[in-house]
């Protein structure tokens, strides 16, 4: 992020041609484009230092610090309202010229106080004054994109008023969790209910299971990449609500998996807008020579839109073992009467219990399943006709 000059390319990746050849190339695949907008600062020797020494924060002796203590930047003042003006002229006319959706905003926290004495304000204006910029440049975004969007790497829900999307590491940190058997399905399924209804309304939160982070602070995500686990946690993270995101690479060998995630969650309103039922599904172990009892390792989420109804479940014991499920049919919306299939919106089969793929509605209050070991299901339950 020591960047030169906001408005010019690095050399080595390309040409602006080339840019422009990549969004149209990304339009014409449906696939929207974001820049980053760095806002922490600059390289040491880039031009603004010289041609505009008043945007940067000063320690008290009047020297320039260092952005968010990398030493090969310097940081800008976040309250100077020049640097707002320019950091808005740039980039919207980025949006306008070169057909860009809008910007992934990096990490607008932390920002060192400017204790020059010839600023106006007091030195921790330069904090949160970022959002007043950020809001700028959601309506300048939307003034010339209606359908532009700015993503947020933090999940505060001070950002949620000038972004679209949100990044959400808590919901990962916590799956973690539970796949290191310090926090159940069930005591999961209480913390996200929680989170649910704390959350700010109507924005999007991202969510995953690696990303660029995750090297520094949970290394488990990368030792753990294309294996049934980390597949386990990102679709219980679809079923919680979460937009999916894929970190370069992580899809590597198994395109078919997480292809399966994204159309299953752009087929189905229940997925993506659809009311929670979180610990509303009792879990058993099915009667064995280890008796009948309830078990822990068993995530269960039904999701209802409308009629629409998905049950998302993941078991999280290593052995293959049949349960006994006890759905909310009243609260689902389920007839008693109605014979019902349960088909995997991943794969598009119907579950088949040897041989068994249709339940009545009195059934699912009491039905016995076989899941495979750490494999999500998103079962819609389909009335038979």
């Amino acid at each position: 992020y020591a960047i030169m000059d906001f408005e010019r390319l690095e050399p080595t990746l390309g040409t602006e041609a080339d840019f422009k050849h990549l969004v149209k190339v990304a339009h014409g695949q449906g696939i929207r484009v974001l820049m980053d907008f760095v806002p922490q600062g600059c390289a040491l020797d880039a031009r603004y230092v010289t041609e505009h020494p008043e945007w940067f924060c000063r320690d008290e002796a009047g020297d320039m610090v260092h952005s968010h203590d990398w030493i090969d930047t310097w940081s800008f003042d976040w309250a100077n309202p020049d640097y707002h003006d320019y950091m808005l002229d740039w980039s919207l006319r980025f949006v306008r010229e070169w057909d860009v959706d809008g910007y992934r905003v990096d990490a607008p926290h932390g920002k060192e106080p400017n204790w020059d004495r010839a600023t106006p304000y007091h030195a921790s204006a330069t904090n949160l004054s970022v959002i007043r910029l950020l809001e700028r440049l959601q309506r300048g975004v939307k003034a010339v994109k209606p359908d532009g969007a700015l993503l947020c790497e933090l999940f505060g829900p001070v950002f949620t008023h000038s972004h679209d999307l949100t990044y959400d590491y808590y919901p990962m940190v916590m799956a973690f969790e539970m796949l290191d058997l310090r926090l159940t399905p069930w005591e999961f399924g209480y913390w996200l209910d929680d989170y649910w209804r704390v959350m700010p309304p109507n924005v999007l939160r991202v969510c995953f299971t690696e990303t660029h982070d995750t090297r520094e602070f949970h290394p488990p995500s990368y030792a753990l990449r294309g294996s049934a686990a980390e597949r386990a946690l990102f679709g219980i993270l679809v079923m919680a609500g979460f937009v999916p995101m894929i970190w370069s690479g992580q899809e590597k060998g198994l395109e078919d998996f997480y292809q399966g995630m994204f159309n299953a969650r752009q087929r189905s309103a229940a997925l993506r807008q659809g009311g929670f039922f979180f610990n509303t599904v009792g879990c058993h172990e099915a009667v064995t020579e280890r008796g009948h009892g309830a078990h822990d390792w068993v995530f269960c989420l039904p999701r209802k839109a409308g009629d629409q109804v998905v049950w998302g479940l993941v078991s999280l014991w290593p052995e293959k073992t049949p349960f006994e499920f006890s759905l909310p049919i009243a609260d689902l919306g389920l007839d008693p009467g109605t014979r019902y299939r349960l088909n995997d919106l991943v794969t598009g089969t119907d579950f088949d219990e040897y041989r068994r793929v249709t339940w009545i509605g009195a059934d699912l209050a009491r039905l016995v399943l076989t899941p495979e070991p750490f494999r999500p299901y998103l079962l819609q339950v389909i009335r038979e006709t």
